[in-house]
Order: C-alpha cells, then structure tokens, then sequence
C-alpha cells in the first residue's frame, strides 16, 4: 500500500521584502523531499507580496509546483491577469478564480495537468 508523506515547509514572510530566493528555495528542498512520486502542493498568502514573489520565481521553480492555492489582493502591484498567465506559461492552468469581499481579494486554484489523486 502506498502511504502518503507530508511535510509543511514554510518560510518567513515577516520582512517588508519580498524575497523569491527564499521561496525558490522553499521549492528546491520540497523537490527533494517529495521525490519523483510525490506532489508539490503550494498554498500562498502573503498579504499583498504574491505578485512580486510570483514575478521574481524563475520558471524553473515554478515548474515544480504541481498545485498552487493563493490569495491575490486588489490593493497589490500587479495585476492577478498577469499573474495567472505566468503561472499558466509555468505550466500551471488555473482552473477556479474567486472574487471575494467585493472585489478586494481572490483565490486562485491552478493545478498542473495530469495530476494524480492517489
């Protein structure tokens, strides 16, 4: 039978900086952890930094990421347009968008195409 792992990796966002090599790292040592079989699931909230930080992340981390869950704010740099199209060309479709607290935040669900459920 296969057994699930799970490990939470977390890093600290607590700086008024942004910082994508942190997150890029954060990415690497889930690569490793996870293994050719598993699945990397990211949940972003970063309180008005996810745009910069989704910016800055090379492709190649990106790429790694199997599964992604972020809240995207209306007071934020950027545009969540722009965001989701670079998630997207990271090979990652969103495939829920939500609206909430008119229009001032929104979640996002992008999962790559043929993942697993096991």
């Amino acid at each position: 039978s296969s057994r699930r792992r799970h490990t939470r990796l977390q890093g600290d966002w607590s700086s008024d900086v942004c910082s994508s090599d942190l997150f890029s790292d954060i990415l690497d040592e889930a690569a490793e952890v996870a293994g050719s079989d598993g699945r990397i699931i990211v949940k972003i909230d970063a309180e008005g930094a996810e745009y910069d930080l989704i910016m800055r992340t090379g492709q190649e981390h990106l790429a790694r990421i199997d599964e992604l869950f972020v809240e995207t704010h209306a007071y934020a740099e950027g545009s969540t347009d722009d965001l989701v199209g670079r998630l997207e060309n990271a090979g990652l479709p969103c495939i829920d968008r939500e609206s909430l607290a008119d229009g001032a935040y929104e979640v996002l669900h992008l999962q790559r195409s043929g993942h697993r459920n096991d």
